[in-house]
């Protein structure tokens, strides 16, 4: 349910800024065999720093990408695009 209500949030009332990959893994699943993670991305709203996982092994530490966030509860937040 949170999914679909955090995508039906955004997909209506979303604001766009810049986030910064930083250096916070998120290991996957079964990361203890696998060592899978993807880093975290941070963003800034009213002066408050807010941390979500990028769920994208590919960005590395320092990427600049753009993120969709709701301005009321910016805990929820993706990535452009990720629909």
């Amino acid at each position: 349910m949170r999914g679909n209500l955090k995508n039906y949030l955004l997909n209506n009332n979303s604001e766009i800024t810049k986030a910064i990959i930083v250096n916070e893994e998120n290991y996957w699943g079964n990361s203890p065999v696998s060592k899978k993670f993807s880093y975290s991305y941070e963003f800034t709203v009213e002066g408050k720093i807010y941390r979500e996982d990028s769920r994208n092994e590919k960005m590395k530490i320092g990427d600049s990408i753009l993120i969709e966030y709701l301005n009321s509860y910016p805990k929820f937040s993706r990535i452009m695009n990720e629909k």
